[in-house]
């Protein structure tokens, strides 16, 4: 594998593949954009393509119940297509024909599941994507660094013992069926945020210049990870506010009209400043559909990608949603950018929050 799919076309489209493995990448925005989210969605598509993860919880937020929902509905979208959830209808059974016929549907609805599971590119349960996440816990910059030290052996021992067998079950109520132990290579590092330990531990201006260096040296562990282990680095980072000069300069860039009132509007940028935004390969901006930043002149590609959310609005009243189900769909409506990258050129998609993660966004 070069790259890792994030599951959206889209997106993977823009990123080439999606994430590069072997470089580390950065996914930013403001807090509820949906970047946890997206990060719990590439441990789904890890795993759905025979792939271990770790993921580093520097904020202590990793839901495990969100993981399994989105490996629970993604496997019911798209893991097992080939075979119905109910047996045949048309044809009129006796109860205990019913009964009989069920038993032989889900016997045989199980048998197809355990051969996709096996196969890659299917998405897996919510049991093996738990078992293919090891989770850390750091709290301070030391704990961070301690953590990335002992990546490489951990990585190292975890694809030596990778192994998938099938174990029958004990269990009489599913006595025909069999629960996979699956431990993968791991092709995945996590760090969700790497804002958080630098806040607690250089939060005042006076200590920017240790915060710089710690930044940094953070930065060159995680490349070399990177590049030694052959992972997919992705780093969750917070946004910070401009400076009054660069406000200034960006509320002059925001387009006048209707509805755009420049005092709301507050400029994002990565946060941990130059020493963090030169260290990775790539950055992913979210940013809300109905957020000001999306008219930020900084990270409109042309006028005819840049599409306003009034324009997303008016395109809902055109189709059979309601008023109140178009605004309550554009609340779950993302915007991506491309900011940085080496292999594309800048660009942007739409994407939308749902029970299975982040999809395309596609007004219906």
């Amino acid at each position: 594998m070069r790259t890792l799919p994030t599951g959206i076309l889209s997106l993977d489209k823009m990123l080439r593949g999606g994430f590069r493995i072997g470089t580390v990448s950065e996914v930013v925005g403001r807090a509820g954009v949906g970047k946890t989210q997206l990060a719990l969605q590439l441990c789904v598509m890890a795993a759905r393509y025979g792939q271990g993860s770790i993921y580093i919880d520097t904020e202590r937020k990793l839901s495990i119940q969100r993981l399994q929902e989105i490996a629970n509905k993604r496997q019911v979208a798209f893991g097992y297509e080939g075979i119905s959830n109910t047996p045949s209808r048309g044809l009129v059974f006796t109860h205990e024909e019913q009964e009989h016929e069920s038993n032989k549907h889900n016997f045989a609805r199980k048998q197809h599941q355990q051969q996709e599971e096996a196969l890659p590119g299917c998405y897996k349960s919510s049991q093996q994507v738990l078992q293919s996440v090891t989770v850390h816990t750091p709290l301070t910059c030391a704990e961070l660094i301690s953590v990335i030290s002992t990546l490489d052996e951990e990585i190292l021992e975890r694809n030596e013992n990778a192994s998938c067998r099938i174990i029958p079950s004990v269990s009489k109520k599913e006595e025909n069926s069999v629960s996979s132990l699956c431990s993968f290579p791991v092709r995945l590092v996590i760090l969700d945020s790497i804002a958080a330990p630098t806040r607690r531990d250089f939060g005042q201006m006076e200590s920017a210049p240790q915060r710089a260096s710690a930044v940094f040296h953070i930065a060159q562990m995680l490349k070399r990870l990177a590049d030694q282990t052959n992972v997919a680095v992705v780093v969750i980072n917070q946004v910070g506010q401009q400076s009054q000069f660069r406000q200034k300069q960006s509320n002059e860039q925001m387009p006048k009209g209707e509805g755009n009132n420049r005092s709301d509007y507050v400029a994002i940028n990565a946060a941990l400043g130059t020493s963090w935004h030169h260290c990775v390969t790539t950055r992913l901006l979210l940013e809300h559909g109905h957020d000001l930043q999306c008219y930020n002149r900084n990270y409109t590609i042309n006028d005819a990608a840049a599409v306003k959310p009034i324009i997303f609005e008016k395109n809902y009243h055109k189709g059979s949603d309601s008023a109140e189900a178009a605004k309550s769909r554009l609340a779950h409506v993302r915007r991506g950018t491309l900011v940085k990258s080496n292999v594309s050129g800048p660009a942007n998609v739409f994407l939308e929050m749902t029970s299975m993660g982040m999809n395309e966004f596609r007004n219906v």
